[in-house]
């Protein structure tokens, strides 16, 4: 499922140009039974290899509870946020509306948002 999710997002996205200060979106959902210092949300910006890394919180009775469309859209809340909370950390010059409206174009025609 998670593989699903990030085949479609590469594909409709991975040869688009979103700044030169961006070559790379790292995301990796935290699904854990029991919360843990040592899993605390990240995002960061490497200057030197261009990237956005966000790690971010899924609610792991939620999705263990869910069926698969359910954590498919969870999973794609939860890039969308990270698509939000790129403004605190992506470099000047980056299109993080284009890249929210990308990423919001694949969840609508894969029916990863609630409601549509």
């Amino acid at each position: 499922m998670r593989k699903d999710v990030e085949a479609a997002l590469s594909d409709a996205l991975g040869d688009r140009d979103y700044g030169p200060q961006l070559r790379e979106w790292a995301f990796i959902a935290i699904i854990r039974e029991a919360d843990h210092p040592d899993y605390d949300e990240v995002r960061k910006h490497d200057r030197r290899d261009k990237s956005l890394e966000f790690r971010l919180k899924v609610d792991h009775e939620r999705f263990k509870a869910a069926d698969e469309l359910t954590r498919r859209r969870m999973l794609m809340a939860a890039l969308l946020r990270s698509a939000g909370e790129a403004v605190g950390v992506a470099p000047g010059g980056t299109k993080l509306e284009q890249i929210e409206r990308d990423m919001m174009e694949v969840a609508r025609s894969k029916a990863w948002v609630a409601g549509n």
